[in-house]
């Protein structure tokens, strides 16, 4: 399209819109297809990139993953933020000048490597501290990872790219495939632990969730549980990703969806900018969105499950039958307990991320940023 206009115009053209990557803006100029390229969000998440692309740090860059959720605040007179980027709005307490070397260079334990412990693994090590960081599973990213495997959410990967490298950059100990107990930990003698172990699906305790053929979207999407033909999705409310993006995951593999929230609409939380898209999607797999909805229960019956639902306001109950999965998103619990059997125990201790409150991923970053930075 630029390339178009340029031929039939003698200004300047310059082309924006989702150009994270400088050497794609580069090749663009140098194709000749626009006169000047323009970043916006790019610049948000990162505002050092042309600093860095000039001195060859591509690898360095935090690139912006269009997700929506912080940089469109300012549009809700709310502050602009960024997901990965925590200084963003904070820019006078925590500007780059305000990252200042610690006093005393301490042992650094962070149990757990998502986005929260990363973080505050990074910005640790950032002031000087000695981190070691431990995460069970093979892999860091926590539950980003699992998100990164959804339809038009890949991109959520550049997030745990760019902490990844960083910490592996500023010698950070890794130590993948260790699961971390209260023992594991006082033998280390640490002078400070970030505890970011974070959190656990939450099955509600109405008849029949416990039963065969109900699973969480965790299960599905990490673990990957069969699911029958025939789906519904409960959301619990929350409205956002969790829900939607597995029901995407689901609807690509020709699986039949219908999602009830008690709220006025599927995805109420969603970025405005992109809850069009996942209607366009999934409405034209024929998904069935059926809001204001509560699940009351679920009966198990010849290996089918049948929902007992309820509207909010009309309180007229209905029954969704021949369903052969009913897959859970209604929320999550904290991973405390290390947090709580450590409480006493050492010098410093924190809590970072859904461990400490399950949220969302910038909530996580914000967390493992402060910690970083009170260490």
């Amino acid at each position: 399209m630029p390339a178009a206009i340029k031929e039939l115009v003698e200004l300047p053209v310059f082309i924006a819109l989702r150009i994270n990557d400088p050497v794609v803006a580069e090749k663009i100029v140098a194709d000749g297809q626009a006169d000047m390229t323009v970043m916006v969000r790019a610049l948000i998440a990162d505002p050092e990139l042309p600093k860095k692309a000039r001195e060859g740090r591509l690898e360095e860059i935090r690139r912006c993953i269009a997700c929506n959720q912080e940089c469109r605040r300012g549009n809700r007179l709310g502050a602009v933020a960024c997901l990965q980027n925590a200084v963003v709005g904070h820019e006078k307490e925590w500007g780059v000048d305000t990252l200042t070397p610690a006093a005393k260079r301490k042992k650094v334990l962070v149990i757990g490597g998502g986005p929260g412990g990363m973080e505050a693994a990074r910005v640790a090590a950032l002031r000087g501290h000695r981190v070691t960081l431990y995460e069970r599973k093979d892999a860091l990213g926590g539950q980003i990872n699992i998100e990164a495997k959804v339809p038009n959410r890949e991109e959520m990967g550049n997030v745990v790219r760019f902490l990844r490298h960083e910490v592996e950059r500023l010698g950070v100990q890794i130590r993948l495939g260790q699961a971390a107990d209260a023992q594991t930990v006082l033998a280390e003698q640490p002078d400070a632990v970030v505890v970011a172990t974070g959190s656990r699906p939450w099955v509600p305790g109405l008849p029949g969730c416990a039963g065969p053929n109900v699973v969480t979207v965790v299960d599905v999407l990490e673990g990957g549980a069969p699911a029958g033909q025939n789906v519904v999705a409960v959301d619990g409310g929350e409205a956002f990703w969790q829900c939607c993006a597995t029901v995407e995951y689901l609807l690509g593999q020709g699986k039949r969806v219908e999602i009830i929230t008690p709220v006025l609409h599927v995805g109420m939380e969603l970025p405005g900018e992109s809850i069009a898209g996942f209607y366009q999607r999934a409405l034209s797999k024929e998904a069935v969105f059926t809001p204001s909805t509560r699940l009351k229960e679920i009966r198990h019956e010849g290996g089918k499950c049948t929902l007992v639902v309820c509207n909010n306001y009309s309180k007229r109950e209905w029954e969704i039958t021949g369903v052969d999965t009913v897959v859970l998103a209604t929320g999550s619990r904290a991973e405390d307990g290390l947090y709580r059997a450590l409480k006493g125990r050492v010098t410093e201790l924190y809590a970072v991320g859904d461990c400490y409150a399950p949220r969302k991923i910038p909530d996580a970053i914000r967390d493992g940023h402060t910690v970083g930075r009170t260490l």
